[in-house]
């Protein structure tokens, strides 16, 4: 093992996580609570993919289970192995309440707000959009080396592209391709 890696978890944290993660999944706020308290319990333990607890909790819209989970200690802007937030991680479910609660709770917009914009223009999520815009996201963040704008004429995520438009994104686009170029190669 290398210096810079944590050691493996031990049997009773990976059990206390399992009760954890089962108790997320069936939406019971009073075992989670309770599991919260425990001395030692293995908040920032992670899944084979990276994924802490408060990923799960943030894609399913768990806003009262994000809550106690951020109030435990866990890393609001923790990643997975691949980069995702749990900012992305609710942007990706559509769940504008729990976007919301983690900006109020401070995750790091500069960071992962342009990555949940992303997400949120893939998939489509116009409120998600608006509550990453009205928190500062910039309409014209770069996503994979083109604009959110790009992105979402790509996507044929019409409703979207106007919402940037009107929030100040610039049509002339940057990074790589152009909102035009987007849209003729869509209707190509």
């Amino acid at each position: 093992m290398a210096a810079h890696e944590d050691p493996p978890p031990s049997a009773a944290a990976r059990e206390l996580d399992a009760k954890l993660r089962r108790a997320l999944r069936e939406d019971r706020v009073a075992t989670v609570r309770r599991l919260l308290r425990r001395e030692g319990f293995p908040i920032a333990l992670r899944d084979a993919q990276g994924w802490a607890p408060l990923h799960a909790a943030a894609l399913r819209g768990q806003s009262d289970m994000v809550d106690l989970l951020l109030d435990a200690g866990a890393d609001i802007d923790a990643r997975t192995h691949d980069g995702g937030t749990p900012l992305e991680c609710a942007a990706w479910g559509g769940r504008v309440e729990t976007v919301r609660r983690l900006i109020a709770s401070g995750a790091a917009l500069p960071e992962a707000g342009p990555r949940a914009l992303g997400t949120a223009v893939r998939k489509g999520h116009v409120a998600v959009v608006d509550a990453l815009l009205d928190a500062g996201v910039e309409p014209d963040a770069l996503i994979d080396e083109q604009t959110a704008l790009t992105f979402a004429i790509e996507r044929a995520q019409l409703e979207i592209a106007a919402r940037l438009l009107e929030r100040g994104a610039d049509p002339r686009g940057r990074g790589r391709g152009s909102p035009l170029v987007a849209a003729i190669q869509r209707d190509a």
